[in-house]
């Protein structure tokens, strides 16, 4: 029972301190040979135990600071305490552990079959057993299998935990997903993160006319930035979530209250906005998003001139300090990192200037264009994509902006009460995304390990996985520390 709690090299070294303090006096020179040979475990720590130990530790010490997080946050908001088995000391180390203990089972049992069918040479069998004999050699089934675990995502209680651990997992898969194509040379000069900033604005812009409360507050007021521009913030917030309204009649044409003042074209909460809406604007869409000026594109160029110098002061301080933090590397070349950091700032300010101004002209530009008959709400969707293809003025140094907002348009999508219906008849569907997630990134860590790039993701998949061990009989060495049974191609294969 001693071995799942600690390991024999804690226990000799236990053994070790306790023989040390009982006789304090009675040291000989022949003592210090004994004590060398007492600091060696006597045995070899077995697999499991030593799974078992870990994920008993991982429940500890996340239940430890969990639950202190949790009476914190009771405390602050002058909450009821729950019942034990609901807190977030209990549950969400639970599910921690119960993936690590399964992850390294599943893995380690497929590793070990795969050597264990490596050393009996094939035999004449039926196709079937042969081709199940193909798959499990096959060098993506221990990370299929470890995949499996993902099912422990289940004992965590709120589904919008579990929504957003699914899709932080999902978009780091993404992520190296395209450094795999980067690193391979098959994808085009184009291709990057960036490519999904585009559908993700999208989202992000029809939650915020329908007023969905999911969206973060930072890319709420950056959308708002341009309407509350034109107008006191009161009446842009109130404004907003009624142009789903109007994209739903088709955006009729505006007719000024000024000139026909018995007109009434609204309901009373945009009659105050159409009345200081100018006399010469004919289109709705001008009058609700610029309604102080005529010219859309004059609308477009101020508001860019403007914002540009705001971003460019927030982003001039984020650069700073991270040119701060990592000024040891740059001080051979500080002009040309100075120089490099401006760079970042300008281009980094014109690309989030231009995709908000971009998506609010474009609604202005779909009503001039578009027949009346496809401009339904749906423009929305196609404002926001035109406002993100911006993205390519920055598509090499924004790398996180296009990330994040991938993840807050995914779990606004997930989470707008109008799911598909294919959706809803999947049960659980972040469970089977975190699956998925964990098996292509255990694959790509075995078939690219350059593409994960991130060095903390590299320490928990090894964590996941595992110590080593080698299959015996089988002279291989696995690309990045990986332990799988079957080397990648013939040239990484190096005799034992």
């Amino acid at each position: 029972m001693l071995d799942y709690l600690i390991t024999p090299e804690e226990l000799q070294s236990l053994k070790f301190y306790r023989k040390r303090r009982s006789i304090p006096n009675k040291e000989h020179p022949g003592d210090t040979k004994k004590d060398s040979k007492c600091t060696a475990p006597s045995r070899r720590d077995d697999e499991l135990k030593a799974s078992i130990r870990l994920s008993g530790r991982v429940f500890v010490v996340g239940s430890i600071v969990l639950t202190i997080v949790d009476r914190l946050r009771l405390r602050l908001h002058r909450l009821s305490k729950p019942r034990f088995w609901s807190g977030l000391g209990v549950r969400i180390p639970l599910s921690l552990s119960i993936l690590l203990l399964l992850h390294r089972f599943l893995h380690q049992v497929v590793v070990r079959l795969q050597g264990k069918l490596q050393q009996s040479p094939g035999e004449p069998s039926p196709r079937i057993l042969h081709s199940l004999r193909n798959t499990l050699l096959s060098p993506i089934t221990p990370s299929t299998a470890a995949a499996l675990s993902g099912v422990a995502l289940i004992s965590i209680p709120s589904k919008n935990a579990r929504l957003t651990i699914s899709i932080y997992v999902f978009t780091k898969t993404v992520e190296y997903l395209s450094n795999a194509l980067l690193v391979s040379d098959r994808a085009p000069w184009w291709f990057g993160s960036w490519t999904v900033f585009p559908f993700a604005l999208a989202q992000l812009f029809r939650g915020l006319i329908d007023g969905d409360e999911s969206i973060p507050f930072i890319y709420r007021k950056a959308l708002m930035s341009f309407p509350t521009s034109y107008m006191d913030h009161v009446q842009g917030h109130a404004m907003v979530p009624r142009m789903a309204d109007v994209a739903r009649l088709q955006f009729p044409t505006f007719q000024s209250t000024i000139v026909f003042p018995r007109k009434e074209l609204a309901s009373d909460g945009m009659k105050a906005v159409f009345r200081e809406a100018h006399p010469a604007i004919r289109h709705l869409s001008c009058a609700i998003s610029h309604p102080k000026s005529v010219s859309c594109a004059g609308a477009w160029a101020s508001y860019s001139l403007r914002q540009f110098q705001k971003n460019a002061g927030v982003f001039s301080v984020f650069y700073s300090i991270l040119f701060l933090s990592n000024f040891g590397s740059f001080r051979g070349s500080i002009l040309t990192a100075i120089s490099g950091l401006i760079y970042k700032t300008i281009r980094t300010s014109s690309f989030t200037t231009f995709a908000v101004a971009t998506s609010w002209s474009a609604l202005c530009l779909c009503q001039r264009v578009l027949p009346k008959r496809l401009l339904g709400p749906q423009i929305f969707y196609f404002s926001g994509f035109l406002g993100g293809l911006t993205a390519l003025v920055d598509r090499t140094q924004s790398h996180f902006l296009f990330l994040d907002a991938t993840r807050s348009a995914l779990l606004s999508w997930c989470r707008k009460k109008r799911r598909p219906g294919y959706l809803r008849r999947i049960p659980s569907p972040e469970i089977l995304l975190f699956m998925a997630s964990i098996a292509t990134l255990n694959i790509l860590y075995d078939l690219q390990p350059k593409s994960v790039t991130s060095k903390g993701a590299k320490e928990l998949i090894e964590i996941l996985r595992g110590p080593r061990r080698p299959a015996e009989g089988a002279s291989r060495v696995s690309p990045a520390r990986q332990p799988c049974a079957i080397a990648i191609n013939e040239r990484e294969l190096k005799p034992a």
